[in-house]
């Protein structure tokens, strides 16, 4: 990432900024005077903040560096067959075929109550339903009569 986050401390104010700078998109000077303006500092502080944001450029862009030449380093350990291997690696993907429409399957739960042709988790399901409109039946037969 070419963003750093700048924190710095204005001595005589006694006061912190803290605040992000992008080195691709962002000009110093014009961040600097952004900075200043906002926060109500002196003048004398603007060379201050600019060597600042300067050095955190630098240490972000030198970590940035260290990491790829680690990860170059970590690459050329690596065998050459393993680097041969890695490059003609193919890899495949399955898919479930389905037998059925999953849109019929699901009309067929609400519809049928045979469950010959159904795997079992179908069957519970069904079952489920069954059971629900026993009990519905039982319900509206109490009332009927009570009424």
């Amino acid at each position: 990432s070419a963003r750093v986050s700048i924190v710095t401390r204005h001595e005589e104010s006694k006061r912190q900024v803290v605040f992000d700078f992008d080195w691709d998109m962002d000009e110093i000077d014009e961040k600097v005077d952004e900075v200043m303006e906002a926060e109500e500092f002196p003048a004398d502080f603007k060379p201050t903040l600019k060597q600042t944001i300067q050095e955190e450029v630098k240490k972000a862009k030198d970590a940035i560096k260290e990491a790829k030449k680690k990860r170059q380093e970590m690459i050329d350990a690596i065998p050459e067959e393993e680097k041969k291997a890695i490059r003609e690696m193919k890899l495949l993907k399955f898919y479930p075929l389905l037998t059925r429409s999953p849109l019929s399957r699901t009309s067929s739960l609400l519809s049928s109550t045979d469950t010959t042709e159904r795997p079992n988790e179908t069957t519970f399901v069904s079952s489920f339903f069954d059971k629900k409109k026993k009990k519905q039946k039982k319900k509206y037969a109490v009332s009927d009569s009570q009424g």
